[in-house]
């Protein structure tokens, strides 16, 4: 099993007129939590209702603005909470963050202390039968250099969304499909 505390609930955001944002169904909003000790409910319940999860994700693709509407250093700040709530509930879990190879996005959070907060990291790679056989280790390769430079070379990676839709022993074949 592998948890994912994904988006910000209504009821962590308190817009400037002191009320939350109304209910939704549906896809997550991007919204930035502004009340801190609701995020801490938020992970509190999580656990509560999933005991059996022991693995946890903190946010999907926070670098993504339909994921994340926060900067880096709030991504960092946020995984400090829910790492220190999570632990302090629950000490044996792992808690990963987000880490993609590139972009000035995750060096940020890295430079804001992410990783102070994590047990392992996350990342999401895609590849097509044109792509290089190697890109997945490729990536892989540049987020241990980003481990390695921030002082943690040993955190666990793990490809937490991805695919690839053919495999490697097709290169070469025609399949206009």
């Amino acid at each position: 099993h592998w948890g994912e505390w994904m988006a910000t609930p209504y009821w962590a955001i308190t817009l400037p007129d002191g009320s939350h944002p109304a209910a939704h169904n549906g896809y997550p909003r991007p919204w930035a939590p502004t009340d801190t000790e609701a995020v801490r409910t938020y992970v509190r319940k999580t656990l509560e209702w999933y005991p059996d999860i022991q693995e946890w994700e903190v946010w999907n693709e926070p670098h993504v603005s339909g994921f994340w509407a926060g900067s880096p250093k709030d991504y960092a700040e946020l995984a400090a909470v829910m790492y220190a709530e999570a632990k302090r509930i629950r000490p044996t879990l792992t808690v990963y963050v987000a880490c993609q190879p590139d972009g000035p996005w995750y060096r940020d959070a890295v430079k804001a202390g992410l990783l102070k907060h994590a047990d392992g990291v996350s990342f999401h790679a895609y590849a097509s039968p044109m792509d290089h056989p190697q890109t997945t280790a490729r990536m892989v390769a540049a987020i241990r250099k980003t481990l390695t430079a921030a002082g943690r070379p040993d955190l666990p990676i793990v490809n937490s969304e991805g695919g690839i839709p053919s495999h490697t022993f097709l290169r070469g074949s025609e399949h206009p499909k």
